[in-house]
């Protein structure tokens, strides 16, 4: 697992357009922070969640449209014990949608007016493509591929028509900055998850005082440093252990100090133990 995407693998995205209901599982993280070229659209169906897209934050309820523009960072984190389900769209938007004059709004650093209710303009039109590109992406038939991306340049037409975006503070110094040393830390843990790795270090890695980095981390992503430490050794170990390793191996190799600080921790971020999570897989 890459601590954030730059691009989607063939196996993480196997089509230039995915679209599919998915489900939270109750799970304390639902989407770790991370970011990517395509565009992503969630339409919430039950639950609520606390939803960090760049510098917006706000719970999302059922009916609630949400838009992610390309390469903005975010993230979304259960409320309560009720699962989080949500139709998920994810197109590449160069090879679905193409390029004129009007899809400029997408290759801007434009952030989306989350979220879009029943009052937005063009709602219940944009709700509805969602619904028929989750029925077309069940069907296999030929012509089916024209047809979704054919609601997809349908949907980004009613999201430019709707109007539903603002210039993001891309120039803000201190946002940079603030993407920049996330960024780094990402790298940071990528690179060292499965040694000793102190709060103390990252911040000293990103030549900032310790409460400093910490506000700065939790303001950009939503986690403590700490929390996505161990959610990242937690998504690695869940690999391992897919793969038969046992738990031993896996909190040897993934940074956890013993199998109980994992068994911990997947109970902390799965709901579930861990050989009975992956199993479930």
């Amino acid at each position: 697992m890459k601590p954030y995407f730059q691009k989607f693998s063939s196996e993480e995205l196997p089509e230039q357009l995915t679209c599919g209901k998915a489900y939270g599982r109750g799970r304390a993280v639902i989407v770790g922070p991370h970011w990517h070229p395509e565009i992503e659209c969630y339409l919430m169906l039950s639950g609520q969640c606390l939803v960090h897209i760049e510098q917006q934050r706000f719970t999302a309820v059922p009916g609630d449209l949400i838009v992610v523009n390309r390469d903005q960072l975010h993230a979304l984190y259960s409320i309560g014990d009720a699962p989080c389900v949500y139709l998920l769209l994810i197109f590449d938007f160069d090879s679905v949608v193409g390029g004129d004059r009007e899809t400029q709004t997408f290759r801007r650093p434009v952030l989306f007016r989350n979220p879009m209710t029943a009052d937005t303009p063009f709602y219940h039109a944009m709700r509805r493509v969602m619904f028929d590109l989750n029925r077309a992406s069940a069907v296999q038939q030929p012509g089916q591929v024209l047809v979704k991306y054919g609601l997809a340049q349908q949907l980004c037409g009613l999201l430019v028509s709707a109007g539903q975006f603002d210039a993001a503070s891309e120039s803000d110094a201190r946002l940079d900055r603030s993407r920049a040393m996330v960024e780094s830390t990402f790298q940071l843990i990528q690179e060292r998850y499965g040694q000793p790795l102190s709060l103390e270090t990252a911040a000293r890695a990103a030549s900032l005082s310790v409460s400093h980095f910490c506000r700065v981390f939790r303001s950009a992503t939503g986690m403590t440093f700490n929390d996505y430490l161990s959610y990242y050794r937690v998504r690695q170990a869940r690999t391992l252990l897919k793969a038969d390793a046992t738990l031993e191996q896996a909190a040897q190799e993934c940074g956890f100090g013993s199998t109980a600080s994992l068994i911990r921790c997947f109970h902390k971020f799965y709901q579930a133990p861990p050989k009975a999570y992956v199993r479930q897989m």
